[in-house]
């Protein structure tokens, strides 16, 4: 199995490349986001010290450029153009797998549909060249330093803890998900239910509300109508209007304390995260998240 050759590149170095360029491109993206955040931010979308949007794009960078090695101007402008097409099917896939927008690049200039920019692509270009004349040598030097007795059963630890970490992160991605979604439904009925208790004159004029503002900012409008409406009208459907808010506040203040490392980590890692239709909620979770921790 380990003599499984790609290109005069055997499966074993193949491995031990992927994790290495996966590690150097976690290192890379840990400590630029951590210097801009001023804190440690464990950047990728698994919890492992890796970025494997990296180690596929490396590789792939270097099979498909390998012939042009010597040619470092075709290595910039193809350098460009290889990772971002990678990029570009990296963040669409992620889309549709998860129904999220784990980055943007919509506020840089040249960007398309913000899954990629210009600036990013000259970056990537820097880093081809970068790979071949740098990074390349460098992993095989460090590949060399152990015998093969030892990288073998190395490579497979790695290669089965990063399935597990991978499995089990899109588990809570996915549960993200159903999370924002279930706030959401939660919203939903505070709406009907101020419309029902005619705290608003029409459905309309409360969907408006919720738009121009945060969702918890609705709550407590809610609350305060609720309140003085009690107060004038005594009547009892007004009072157990009042216990259906009280329940699905609850509701809703559950959810959002009901986290867990693995949300709290995806929240901080990707910090442009956008959910379809669900970017309050999103918003709103990380504030009450970051909050807390302070």
């Amino acid at each position: 199995m380990w003599e499984l050759e790609l290109l005069g590149t055997d499966l074993y170095h193949i491995i031990h490349c992927f994790f290495m360029y996966s590690f150097l491109g976690w290192v890379m993206e840990t400590c630029y986001v951590s210097i801009l955040d001023k804190k440690f931010i464990n950047r990728g979308f698994v919890n492992g010290p890796v970025c494997t949007i990296y180690g596929f794009g490396a590789l792939a960078v270097y099979f498909i450029l390998k012939p042009f090695e010597n040619n470092i101007l075709i290595l910039f402008i193809m350098g460009i153009i290889v990772p971002s097409i990678l990029e570009y099917f990296t963040g669409w896939l992620m889309e549709v797998i998860f129904k999220t927008t784990w980055w943007d690049y919509s506020n840089y200039k040249f960007n398309i549909k913000g899954r990629i920019c210009l600036f990013n692509s000259i970056i990537w270009g820097l880093l081809t060249v970068a790979l071949f004349l740098v990074i390349q040598p460098f992993v095989n030097f460090i590949v060399s330093l152990y015998p093969v007795s030892v990288g073998k059963p190395l490579a497979i630890i790695a290669v089965v803890t990063y399935f597990i970490d991978y499995g089990t992160t899109s588990y809570y991605a996915m549960d993200l998900k159903v999370k924002l979604n279930n706030m959401s439904d939660i919203m939903d009925e505070f709406v009907s239910y101020a419309h029902l208790s005619k705290l608003y004159e029409t459905k309309e004029d409360v969907m408006e509300y919720l738009e121009k503002s945060k969702p918890i900012e609705l709550i407590n409008e809610i609350k305060e109508k609720l309140a003085e409406s009690i107060q004038v009208n005594k009547e009892n459907y007004k009072e157990k209007i009042s216990e259906k808010f009280i329940i699905l506040n609850d509701k809703y203040d559950s959810l959002k304390s009901k986290s867990n490392i693995i949300h709290n980590r995806l929240l901080k890692a990707f910090p442009t995260l956008k959910v379809k239709d669900k970017d309050k909620y999103v918003e709103e979770l990380k504030a009450y998240i970051f909050k807390r921790k302070k």
